[in-house]
């Protein structure tokens, strides 16, 4: 299952591609048509499930210094190219599975916060600050949170997520 998810997320990350370099050609006369895609015709895809910790976890002498963070992962953009994710899934300390709000939180090119809200069978997409770079600044890596939502000191954040990135040898411009 494991590779499947990744296959599917790979093919959602080059077709993205393709409508992004519509939207590139359209702002931006200059570009070349398909830059994107011959860019990053090669480029890496890491895939990786994530898992957030829960609180009841910490070290006792630490839990105070966390126990106001509403945050399991505190502002930031990513550097890869595309960040594609499924949706992420709750789980008590005891393996059952807890219903709770996704969690993930983004904010717009004017700064507001929004919950990143979507299904089980949608994926989401970020982009992030190497397609900033490769666009010349028309697609703005997003900026964002993973919050806790208040679920119970026993329950862990899981989801699978996939990062396009461009191959280390490629010279960004």
């Amino acid at each position: 299952k494991f590779l499947n998810m990744w296959e599917k997320l790979y093919s959602i990350s080059r077709e993205s591609l393709k409508h992004l370099d519509k939207y590139l050609v359209e702002v931006d006369p200059k570009i070349p048509r398909f830059f994107l895609q011959t860019y990053l015709k090669s480029f890496d895809s890491q895939s990786t499930l994530m898992l957030y910790f829960p609180y009841n976890t910490i070290p006792e002498n630490k839990r105070e210094e966390y126990r106001n963070k509403i945050n399991w992962i505190s502002w930031h953009k990513d550097f890869s190219c595309l960040t594609t994710l499924v949706r992420a899934k709750h789980f008590t300390t005891d393996g059952l599975e807890y219903k709770a709000n996704n969690g993930l939180i983004i904010k717009d090119r004017y700064g507001v916060e929004h919950d990143c809200t979507y299904e089980e069978d949608e994926a989401a997409m970020q982009i992030g600050d190497a397609l900033y770079i490769l666009s010349a600044g028309h697609l703005m890596s997003t900026p964002h949170a993973v919050r806790t939502n208040n679920v119970p000191d026993n329950v862990m954040r899981t989801t699978f997520v996939s990062f396009m990135d461009p191959r280390p040898e490629q010279i960004i411009k």
